[in-house]
């Protein structure tokens, strides 16, 4: 039997970088410990190899040749074939982050060569090679010049920081306080040896505490404006394109920053939502951390929040845009976060404790919660979206599935009537308010292909018209909620004092219900006391779509209700006058919408669009 011969070569990397298989500047401490909040533990060991190799590429590359073809050469071992799919792709440190590299790239099946991995773990990129500059197709129009200086001072900082990190509401859980706490103080003391992406991390933390400040009337001394065009510099300056630390949650915060402040929804939200997605993807966000034990369980946890922020960021604009999601989920296995407070893990963390039940109030509850009912909300949009006719079969399973899970939310997020929860915070209601309209939204958007009366053509008139119903009646709950909130946020209101939250759902909603219930009174058949309540319901949602200011949906609204309504009641009258709106035009002569015309009209392609609306007016998106 031959003898296999361990060779024992000097390392080259500290202690920590070795054990997590991270690559390792060699610098006292490392760039990778300093980064983690590591320095104390950056030791080496004392035949360890400081300098670096002094290997030409060339050098490399018929190093590497010479390995492969003597692997090549040895004698063939017979074939294991694994029970199950056990390839995982890898996590390829590039510039100090990982980079997911899936199991059919040559660079995962390089990976599996010993020989050769040992080889590169050694060696840096060569400096010799020159990375030519690369136009900007986003933020090209924002260039970045003295940043530090609209940095505000000391005292501004912390109250404003202070605000975010206590907020509970439009707060995402993907910066922990601790690990933000001590990196900020690491930026006080010396500013300029910051990476300009974590700047960009701050200006995007000071402009949504701004908003929430501004949303609530209460003073400010530099405007949101002012720190969203800062953070968009910071992401070039950081070069936010490639995989680095923190390029993912200054792109979410700014893109939630954008999103909040304005009443209408943009396409561009969706746009910078595919850039934050593809950036997920080849940092392997996509991937469980489990599958890969260089990823610190601090570091996974983290990931795993900041996926699921992601995967429903795309759920949510991608159907606002009636466009189909753009993340591929037969190829993504995260796990849902764990549902810890801060408190429970912090960047020390070597192993994580059990994750506290639902019932427990949490910073991640409501995103753990809401992505059970987003999950199959992403199924139905995918049903409705098929080539081909669904079959009726799956339509009644998604219906019970939506609708089982629903139910087996915890009981503190299934929604009752604001008047009977006095005793409940605005948050708390509002968190309740967006779970109900994602899974009401999903039963009329399941169902909402068979309002038409020609989709009775195949015999099955009754099934179909039990769907209408459930289509109508889901809308109608819609319309509900949407006059609930009106009255909770007038004066006197129980959410007089928080209205601004309202701002912060999307107007889609509640567009797409008042359209449902005013297709079903122009082609359904129905009693008088049905199409009273309707009437009365348009009639309501028309004068809270009268009560917003500039926006452009909440215009479209007004006018779109505002026509049917006097359709519907000429028809009542006999009365057959022409009504001079320019709405009328998706109004057939048998009273049908055109559902495509109304989307292109609700999303201001018919020229009406306001560039002043516009969060990305002045970027040049193909320079």
């Amino acid at each position: 039997m031959n003898r296999v011969e361990k060779r024992n070569r000097p390392p080259v990397s500290c202690e920590s970088c070795r054990t997590r298989k991270l690559k390792c500047n060699r610098g006292s401490p490392c760039d990778t410990c300093i980064r983690r909040s590591k320095q104390a533990s950056c030791q080496y060991a004392e035949n360890a190899i400081r300098d670096k190799p002094k290997h030409t590429t060339g050098d490399r590359l018929q190093n590497l040749e010479k390995k492969v073809l003597e692997l090549i050469q040895k004698e063939d071992k017979p074939e294991q074939y694994p029970s199950a799919n056990t390839d995982r792709g890898i996590l390829h440190p590039t510039g100090g982050e990982p980079k997911y590299v899936d199991s059919t790239h040559w660079l995962s099946i390089l990976n599996d060569i010993q020989e050769v991995r040992e080889q590169l773990s050694t060696q840096d990129e060569p400096d010799e090679i020159q990375v030519q500059p690369e136009v900007d197709l986003v933020f090209a129009s924002q260039p970045a010049s003295d940043i530090l200086s609209f940095v505000p001072p000391r005292k501004v900082c912390d109250l404003l920081l202070s605000q975010y990190f206590n907020a509970k509401y439009m707060t995402l859980p993907i910066i922990h306080p601790t690990q933000f706490q001590r990196e900020y103080e690491q930026f006080c003391q010396n500013p300029s040896k910051t990476p300009p992406l974590w700047i960009g991390l701050l200006f995007a933390i000071l402009g949504l505490a701004t908003t929430m400040r501004q949303l609530a009337g209460l003073p400010v001394e530099t405007s949101a404006e002012t720190f969203r065009i800062k953070t968009a510099q910071c992401l070039v300056a950081g070069k936010y394109s490639t995989p680095r630390a923190y390029t993912l949650e200054t792109l979410i915060l700014h893109l939630q920053s954008n999103y909040v402040r304005l009443a209408d929804s943009n396409m561009n939200f969706w746009f910078l939502t595919g850039i934050a997605i593809r950036l997920a993807i080849q940092m392997g966000y996509h991937r469980g951390p489990r599958h890969h034990a260089s990823i610190p369980p601090f570091d996974g946890e983290m990931r795993r929040r900041v996926w699921a922020t992601i995967y429903q960021l795309d759920a949510l604009l991608s159907f606002q845009m009636a466009l189909p999601s753009m993340i591929p989920s037969d190829f993504c296995d995260a796990e849902l976060p764990s549902n810890f407070i801060f408190s429970d893990f912090s960047p020390d963390t070597t192993s994580l404790p059990p994750s506290r039940p639902l019932s427990d109030d949490t910073p991640i509850i409501f995103t753990i919660v809401k992505s059970k009912v987003m999950t199959v909300f992403r199924r139905i949009v995918a049903h409705t979206q098929s080539l081909t006719i669904p079959p009726v079969e799956t339509t009644i399973l998604l219906d019970k599935e939506m609708r089982e899970t629903y139910d087996s939310l915890p009981a503190n997020f299934r929604m009752t009537t604001i008047s009977r929860s006095f005793l409940d915070a605005s948050y708390v209601i509002m968190e309740r308010v967006c779970i109900e309209l994602m899974y009401l939204k999903g039963i009329v958007v399941l169902h909402r292909r068979f309002l038409r009366n020609d989709n009775h053509h195949d015999g099955a008139g009754a099934i179909h018209g039990d769907f209408r119903r459930i289509c109508v009646d889901a809308a109608m709950e819609i319309l509900a909620r949407q006059a609930d909130l009106h009255q909770a946020c007038l004066p006197g209101g129980q959410m007089h004092d928080d209205r601004w939250m309202i701002t912060s759902l999307p107007a889609h909603d509640f567009l797409i219900a008042a359209m449902v219930v005013c297709l079903d009174l122009s082609t359904g058949v129905q009693s008088s006391a049905e199409r009273a309540s309707k009437l009365d319901a348009l009639r309501t949602s028309r004068t809270v779509w009268m009560a917003r200011e500039n926006s452009r949906e909440a215009r479209t609204a007004v006018k779109t209700l505002g026509t049917m309504i006097r359709v519907i009641e000429g028809r009542e009258d006999g009365v057959g006058g022409q009504v001079v709106e320019p709405v009328t035009q998706m109004i057939d002569g048998e009273e049908e919408l055109d559902w495509a015309l109304l989307d292109q009209y609700l999303q201001g392609n018919d020229g009406g669009f306001d560039q002043a609306e516009d969060p990305f007016v002045g970027l040049d998106w193909m320079a």
